[in-house]
């Protein structure tokens, strides 16, 4: 396994800058999700890294090398991608194996690798079929058994799961965790499915419009996220936002006749700004912020309650059942560490004084 340095990387198309000076380290056996809206930039970063797009500037370094101006075929990396891309014509042993053999690497090596990933992947049984015989998640667990025979460096994955329903999706996720423990073959995923980059990486760089916003852990995203960028795309159901004025460091007018306590000191005053709340922060309470029920929608372990706050839409998650019934009028709460404050001329999270 290499670590990857990607320093300064540009790209443009004619006179179109589609990627903007981006810097990312990743270690040693580390597993970093790309993730952020179609046309970001993060499928284009990964090609860049596989050498399947050119750069303008910048330098990509795989372990010791530059590798600007190295044949894909030469990087020791090995990429899956959204399309499996199998030769219908040929079995999965011999998909499996077909790169190894381009290489012309003896027989007996190449059947004893096709077998340690087969095994690794749960298709030993399967070895002799063809592809049409497989379903979707086994063509793509025989994509990712024809990049772990290579045995390379790095992994790069580009939207593996995308094709695959909603079920098999969650089945890959976890296999593809389990794989990368097993291995601890660096990574880098792409997705734009921010539960995918949650759940499965060591780190995840949110891009937007070819740059990035914030690189962290999961959790550091989801707890303390930097810009209203961020604080949207992370979290699902998305995050509540409300427009208003910062009064007396610690509260909020939202209109003449409502002011929400913040319960915490900012560092500035009488400044207009936007303040998230997640769903599943806020609670029902016999004080707190007055609203109107609109909405329910039970799902048995969940409840969620669409409600009315000072004209704006608020969407509150509960663990469990209620008795609330649209028109209903009541009292919602959040605990200050888990709101949100953003400077509207700036987007960027205000902090605390």
């Amino acid at each position: 396994m290499s670590k990857v340095l990607i320093q300064n990387i540009r790209k443009s198309y004619d006179n179109v800058e589609v990627i903007h000076g981006i810097d990312v380290e990743i270690k040693e056996g580390e597993f970093v999700a790309l993730v952020g809206p179609s046309g970001c930039g993060k499928s284009t970063l990964l090609r860049m890294i596989a050498g399947l797009e050119s750069i303008n500037s910048g330098e990509i370094i795989i372990g010791n090398r530059v590798v600007n101006d190295i044949a894909p075929k030469d990087r020791d990396i090995a990429m899956v991608f959204q399309n499996y891309a199998l030769y219908p014509h040929m079995t999965i042993r011999k998909n499996m194996g077909f790169a190894l053999k381009q290489r012309k690497l003896p027989a007996k090596e190449i059947n004893q690798r096709v077998h340690e990933a087969a095994e690794i992947l749960g298709l030993t049984e399967y070895l002799d079929r063809k592809p049409r015989a497989l379903s979707g998640g086994q063509r793509q667990r025989v994509a990712m058994g024809r990049a772990i025979v290579r045995n390379p460096t790095v992994f790069l994955f580009d939207e593996p799961l995308s094709n695959l329903d909603a079920k098999l999706r969650v089945q890959m996720r976890s296999e593809l965790k389990e794989l990368h423990q097993r291995l601890s073959t660096t990574t880098i995923y792409v997705t734009h499915d921010q539960v995918e980059a949650m759940t499965l990486s060591d780190r995840v760089v949110v891009m937007n419009n070819g740059r990035i916003e914030q690189i962290g852990a999961p959790l550091e995203l989801y707890d303390h996220p930097q810009s209203l960028f961020v604080a949207a795309f992370i979290g699902s159901p998305q995050m509540n936002f409300f427009n208003g004025k910062l009064d007396d460091n610690k509260s909020l007018v939202l209109s003449k006749e409502l002011k929400l306590n913040l319960g915490k000191q900012f560092a500035q005053a009488d400044t207009d700004v936007i303040i998230g709340v997640r769903p599943e922060h806020l609670v029902l309470a016999e004080k707190g912020w007055p609203c109107e029920v609109v909405v329910v929608e039970p799902t048995g372990s969940e409840t969620q309650i669409t409600a009315r706050l000072a004209g704006n839409t608020l969407r509150v998650l509960l663990r469990g059942r209620t008795t609330v019934q649209p028109g209903d009028k009541v009292f919602v709460s959040a605990e200050p560490v888990s709101i949100h404050v953003f400077l509207a001329s700036t987007n960027k999270r205000l902090h605390l004084s």
